[in-house]
Formats: C-alpha cells, structure tokens, sequence
C-alpha cells in the first residue's frame, strides 16, 4: 500500500480529504480508540513526506537502481501485484468518490450536521484481514447508515452506484454515559484481496509475503511492526 499513499499524497482530487487509519495486530479491536485519538489529536496523524524520499536506493553507495533492476525486485518481491491493486483502488474508486464525498455528506440530513470530520477515514489493519461488519471487530463501532449515493457513469455503465457507511463510534464515560462520534469509516479493500490471495493455495502471494508488505508499510510510516 506504499504506492497508495504515494498516490494519495500527490493527488490534487483527493487532499484533505481523507485519513490513513494505520491498525497494529494488537490495535485491530481498538479501532475505536485509534480513530477517535487521530479525531482529538492532530498530532496522532500520521505524516506520509517520507515517501517522498526514493524507495529503492543502494544502501552502500546511494545510486538509484536502474528501472530494469526496479522492476526485477518488483517482480521478485511481488510489490508489481501490491502497487496494482493500490492503483486499481485509487483510479476506480478513491479518485471518483473522495471529491464528492463533502457534497454526499451535505445531502445527507441525517448526518450533516453529525459529521464534523468531512473526511473518509480508510482502515489499515497490519495482518490485512478485514471484517464484513467493523462492530464484529470492535463492538464500540455501530453501522448508523449510509451516505445518499453518488452515481458515476464508469465502463459503459450508466449511474454505477457508490455510496458510503456511516459509522457511530460510542466511547464511555467514567459517569456510566458516552461520547458520540460520527465517521465516514471503512476498510481498504485491496488489503482483504491480499488476504484472501495468501490464503489460497494457487495464488501468487504467500502468507510470509504478504507479511512483508506490511512490514514495509510499517518502515515507512515509522510504526513499530511486531511479529505475530
């Protein structure tokens, strides 16, 4: 996903207009608090100008590697498969529905004025499994309902459907009541196909792979990875 925040960050369509939700093995329960934190604090946020810095440079010399000696580690360390599907989420979702996202929260009066954070927050959880329902994850995240959806002409469809669920996060109170938040919040899908590939026997990606995109992820936002 190294090649989605590159994208993200250098994306006029899409600045501002969304959060990275980085999940450690042991945060994946605790999206709560993780997503409420970046909410409270700004400083939580995670900064992505370190990606800016090349990515594949000899450690001993400094010379970048040729673009035929980039795409062999690509191949060979399947970075080719994770950079696609980081693509494919950005060009035929994130890129469509990110700048529209404000307009859809303001047609919604339901959640309108609810919504005080007009941003869509995109989990990131460290292992890549992500669940049907994120309350199954964390019981403290409620399903509230969706955005009115926004309709896109795309690959010969008329009016394709995209909308977006709202997610009511409930924190406690030492008085026995609780805060109420109002997200835009879902997983990165293209996390739960490398799941599922490195589960599959056939697939091209193997679990100690699919690790290792997560390890990389992990070094270049500065978040400690820790083994399971």
């Amino acid at each position: 996903m190294r090649k989605l925040s590159y994208i993200l960050e250098h994306s006029h369509e899409c600045k501002g207009k969304y959060e990275l939700v980085f999940l450690l093995e042991t945060d994946t329960n605790k999206i709560a608090d993780v997503v409420v934190g970046m909410y409270k604090d700004p400083k939580r946020r995670l900064e992505m100008n370190c990606l800016m810095v090349p990515q594949l440079v000899f450690l001993s010399s400094g010379q970048e590697l040729s673009p035929v000696e980039t795409s062999e580690i690509n191949e060979r360390e399947n970075k080719n498969l994770a950079d696609g599907l980081a693509c494919g989420y950005y060009f035929g979702y994130l890129k469509l529905v990110l700048p529209k996202l404000e307009e859809q929260i303001a047609k919604s009066e339901q959640f309108r004025y609810k919504i005080t954070k007009k941003k869509l927050f995109i989990l990131l959880p460290q292992n890549c499994f992500t669940e049907d329902n994120i309350e199954d994850a964390d019981d403290r995240v409620k399903w509230a309902g969706n955005l009115p959806e926004c309709k896109i002409n795309r690959g010969g469809i008329k009016a394709r459907s995209y909308k977006h669920a709202v997610q009511r996060i409930e924190m406690p109170r030492p008085d026995g009541g609780f805060d109420e938040y109002h997200f835009v919040l879902e997983y990165a899908t293209p996390l739960m196909n490398l799941y599922d590939m490195s589960m599959h026997a056939d697939a091209p990606l193997s679990r100690q792979e699919r690790d290792h995109q997560v390890r990389t992820i992990s070094q270049v936002f500065h978040i400690p990875h820790r083994a399971t």
